[in-house]
């Protein structure tokens, strides 16, 4: 029996309302930063849904008390770590003895949770992209889930024991099919190097747009395009039909915006012409990798317009370092009901049936479309080539894959 639809019912009222909210955050703007460069601006208006869920929590008061609302509010921005260093319990929407709860919508500990069910089933339905989670793996990992207890032990050498989302050891393929899947829609369509030049060309778009397109918030103040995640009404606004605004105006000051929207709809966009594997990618960001690159060009030939570099990380959900796989707990479902333990999987089985590695990450090059329609554009792109070797080089990546 599946014991997690044995929960209250304002549990899962609970649960729903949390996965609505996580929803947000893998709309078409997924990408946007908040102004510090902190959490993305779908999970920070979450974080404002919250807010107004507070300022009308009379209406609510029938189905949710104090607690609830905190466990709301944890699910959306939980703690890094679920213990403090001493073994004490961090979370105060529930207690110890619920923790399973936490590994439903969004489990920070071995990244199988429901909200990735969600999109890995619509995504690679509507890209017509095979992947091996389906609809069965859903079915037979809620069949073979358990909540059981964990022992933990932490460096002061207190143990305290809570609860877990484990599965049977017989849905391990099931289990690391989530892993797989996410990887491959991340290589097949999120981070596919056309996409990543679309996204380019979007972003843009609407950064020359940005200061003529405002929207009117639930307190009837406008706000920018890109201030709207300062208000949960004006953000609402921000759907894909913000595209056709631009598209569709005849303001003088969105004609640049408008070009480019121009350009993609004809698809002249910029071309891939070299992808390397990153080793030591601690230090490198976009900026940093495109300055040292024009750095070793020659100045005289090649312009800080003429490329565009993109690093593209794509994991299983913990990082390029981490396997998901290692942090799962599985049981012995052969064994009798009272007496299921825990255990990780065997590193040579784990070895036997998936890919050892957490993921991968890369650094792409590209020349703009009006780079390419320059009579020396064999020459520069000659050039800009030979910069990316040398930075990789130095950098002592793996061999520069040549895409020209």
């Amino acid at each position: 029996m599946n014991y997690v639809f044995l929960l209250p019912v304002y549990a899962m009222i609970l649960v729903m309302v949390r996965f609505r909210m996580y929803s947000m955050d893998h709309s078409c703007w997924r990408q946007i930063q908040t102004p510090d460069g902190g959490m993305k601006k779908a999970q920070f208006l979450c974080l404002i849904v919250y807010a107004s869920m507070i300022l009308y929590r009379k209406r609510f008061s029938k189905y949710l008390d104090e607690d609830d609302f905190i466990f709301i509010r944890e699910l959306i921005d939980p703690p890094i770590e679920r213990f403090t260093e001493e073994g004490k319990w961090k979370y105060r929407g529930r207690p110890l003895e619920k923790s399973f709860l936490y590994d439903i919508v969004s489990n920070s500990i071995d990244s199988v949770d429901v909200d990735k069910f969600d999109y890995l089933l619509r995504d690679s339905h509507h890209a017509a992209i095979a992947i091996p989670f389906n609809q069965n793996s859903v079915m037979r990992l809620m069949d073979w889930m358990r909540p059981l207890d964990v022992i933990e032990q932490f460096p002061n050498g207190r143990t305290l024991k809570y609860s877990r989302i484990c599965f049977a050891i017989k849905v391990t393929d099931d289990v690391d099919s989530v892993g797989q899947s996410r990887y491959m829609l991340h290589e097949k369509l999120y981070s596919h190097h056309t996409v990543r030049a679309y996204e380019y060309m979007i972003l843009q778009a609407l950064i020359s747009a940005d200061p003529y397109l405002q929207f009117e918030g639930d307190d009837h103040r406008l706000y920018q395009l890109s201030r709207t995640h300062e208000n949960l009404g004006a953000f609402l606004k921000t759907d894909d039909s913000i595209i056709q605004m631009v598209e569709n105006s005849s303001l003088d000051e969105l004609k640049s915006a408008r070009r480019i929207l121009r350009d993609l709809s004809f698809r002249i966009l910029p071309k891939l012409i070299g992808t390397v594997m990153m080793r030591n990618s601690n230090n490198c960001t976009q900026d940093k990798v495109k300055d040292r690159i024009y750095e070793l060009a020659d100045s005289n030939l090649v312009s800080e317009e003429d490329f565009i570099v993109c690093i593209r990380s794509m994991h299983r959900g913990m990082g390029i370092e981490k396997h998901p796989m290692n942090e799962v707990l599985f049981y012995d479902h052969k064994a009798h009901s009272q007496h299921l333990e825990p255990y990780r999987i065997d590193q040579a089985l784990l070895k036997h049936k998936s890919s050892m590695f957490g993921g991968s990450k890369s650094v792409m090059i590209y020349v703009n479309a009006a780079t390419i329609a320059k009579p020396n554009a064999a020459q520069i792109i000659t050039e800009l080539l030979a910069a990316f070797e040398k930075f990789t080089r130095e950098e002592s990546h793996e061999h520069l894959v040549k895409n020209c």
